[in-house]
């Protein structure tokens, strides 16, 4: 098990929380080889603004999508069922 460099809490207020208008969601099907490079593409252009989740199918595959994403200098944060609550 690897620490945390850095931790943050957020604490958000209703008044913080962004308006229905200014999220998007988006899907997009495509064959196993080309989803790493269709997400480095779409955060490598900023095609895609502000925080972003992406959700895997799997722990392991949310890690290899981390490392994957942290040799290109985006950085990367994994949230999973398996951490303890207060490091979510």
């Amino acid at each position: 098990m690897s620490a945390l460099v850095s931790q943050v809490t957020l604490k958000l207020q209703g008044s913080q929380l962004p308006d229905s208008s200014q999220l998007a969601q988006y899907s997009v099907h495509c064959d196993e080889e080309d989803k790493f490079l269709l997400i480095y593409t779409l955060l490598k252009l900023r095609l895609v603004r502000g925080k972003t989740l992406l959700f895997v199918g799997a722990v392991e595959r949310c890690y290899r999508l981390k490392l994957f994403l942290e040799q290109f200098s985006i950085p990367a944060c994994v949230l999973n069922s398996e951490l303890p609550v207060h490091s979510r």
